[in-house]
């Protein structure tokens, strides 16, 4: 008579195929993570440009930063807010708050953010007559 060995390929089979997704997962989130910064980052130099115009106030820049990233975050972005600081040379927008992501069988994921985008002011010098 033969003995048998304990059947454990399954067994190992499913733990593999557990941490491959899980793997799988995590570079989702870790995509939709790094997408949201470079959208917030590019909402906010969009937005610093426009508030940089020689006909612009701080305000045009945060609506126009706000706009953006509200348009490419959507409802993961509703917690980050957005302000600026006009100075005499220099415009400096600013994004603080939490990103939310969405793990499949856990919730929600609050993901700190904190950018901020400094712009030089458009200055007009007339040509010397």
């Amino acid at each position: 008579m033969v003995a048998r060995r304990p059947a454990t390929g399954i067994a190992e089979y499913l733990a593999t195929l557990a941490f491959s997704l899980l793997g799988i997962v995590l570079l989702i989130e870790t995509t939709f993570a790094l997408h949201a910064q470079s959208s917030l980052d590019t909402a906010l130099e969009q937005g610093a440009f426009r508030a940089s115009a020689r006909d612009a106030t701080i305000d045009d820049g945060v609506a126009v930063a706000t706009g953006l990233a509200r348009a490419s975050l959507g409802a993961s972005g509703r917690d980050i807010a957005i302000g600026g600081t006009d100075g005499p040379t220099l415009v400096v927008l600013r994004a603080t708050g939490t990103y939310h992501l969405r793990l499949p069988g856990l919730g929600w994921l609050g993901l700190p953010v904190d950018a901020t985008r400094i712009s030089p002011k458009e200055r007009f010098h007339a040509p010397a007559p």
